[in-house]
């Protein structure tokens, strides 16, 4: 930030001299291609890339969540990772940036709602189950042709309350 404000006022140093406003306007040009550069290099993007993203964040003064997952896919109940479209010539997005936090563990510590909980798939059922019992989660990658299917996070914790109904 100090060199894209550095040039900028070097411009306008020069335009006070030589009143021409073309410096100006090339001082103005020059700021914000450095900004592109440093802003879409991702050598220079390591310093964010480093910080972790929080996935749920609950307060203790708050009151436990209530969380409606009626009709929700297994991406959205059970976590997922989004695909990357970008995945090569540096442009790629860090795989914990795309890690997006499923209703189980938006539930931590309070109530997940499944109307018609025979509306889930198998495979959905045997993880939600296993999430009861293990009180612990890994988020995976849901679809099988996404970038993200390669991406496993550590077990996150998802201890709640489960209020469903089976209709046969």
């Amino acid at each position: 930030m100090f060199i894209i404000v550095s040039v900028f006022l070097f411009g306008l140093i020069i335009f006070v001299f030589t009143r021409d406003f073309t410096v100006i306007f090339l001082a103005i040009m020059a700021a914000a291609f450095i900004y592109l550069v440093l802003a879409f290099n991702p050598a220079f993007r390591n310093e964010k890339a480093l910080i972790p993203k929080v996935l749920v964040q609950h307060n203790p003064n708050e009151k436990p969540p209530f969380i409606d997952s009626t009709g929700a896919h297994s991406g959205a109940l059970l976590g997922d990772v989004r695909h990357d479209p970008f995945q090569s010539g540096g442009l790629e997005t860090p795989a914990h940036d795309r890690v997006e936090a499923g209703n189980i563990h938006k539930a931590h510590k309070g109530v997940l709602f499944i109307d018609e909980m025979n509306l889930l798939r198998l495979e959905s059922q045997q993880a939600l189950l296993t999430a009861m019992q293990e009180k612990k989660y890994s988020i995976s990658g849901q679809s099988e042709r996404s970038a993200g299917a390669m991406v496993q996070t550590e077990p996150v914790p998802c201890v709640f309350y489960t209020c469903s109904r089976w209709k046969p």
